[in-house]
């Protein structure tokens, strides 16, 4: 009889059985980056998203608490990897005019003139590791970024 009742929940609710993320799913990635400032080395200005926190889901929701001193703008770009990091290439945007793309180098750019709170999206799908660089124009050591991030499925 349990059996019976398994099968019947796999064939009835195959998404609950498969613990596969619903519709616009979304769950805390966490805290990336802590009150880092923007003139810091590259790698302390880095996040990640790996497969492991990014399973499942396929945009990543960044949400960027910004302290502002002297820098005018906030911007974050981004690389992607296929082979557990080894090897980056850069994200691309496309625009398109009379059906050709022209794909140029994506960045994510915000101008500023206070502290600031705000969410970037970036798609995942299917990219097992990407890191996003955060910058600034004129940034010195106290302007700072905090990063969090939520996965979201859609």
């Amino acid at each position: 009889m349990k059996k019976i009742l398994t099968y019947l929940t796999l064939i009835a609710f195959p998404a609950i059985a498969l613990a596969t993320p619903s519709s616009h799913e979304a769950r805390t990635v966490g805290t990336l980056l802590s009150a880092v400032a923007l003139n810091a080395t590259a790698a302390t200005r880095t996040i990640t998203l790996t497969e492991q926190n990014m399973r499942g889901f396929s945009v990543a929701a960044l949400f960027i608490d910004f302290n502002r001193t002297a820098a005018t703008d906030v911007s974050m770009t981004c690389t992607g990897s296929m082979d557990a990091g080894t090897t980056y290439f850069q994200f691309q945007s496309c625009d398109v005019s009379a059906g050709d793309c022209t794909s140029t180098d994506a960045s994510w750019t915000r101008t500023i003139s206070a502290n600031d709170e705000f969410i970037w999206r970036v798609d995942t799908m299917g990219i097992p590791r990407v890191q996003c660089l955060f910058a600034g124009t004129s940034a010195g050591g106290s302007d700072t970024v905090t990063v969090s991030a939520y996965a979201i499925a859609q």
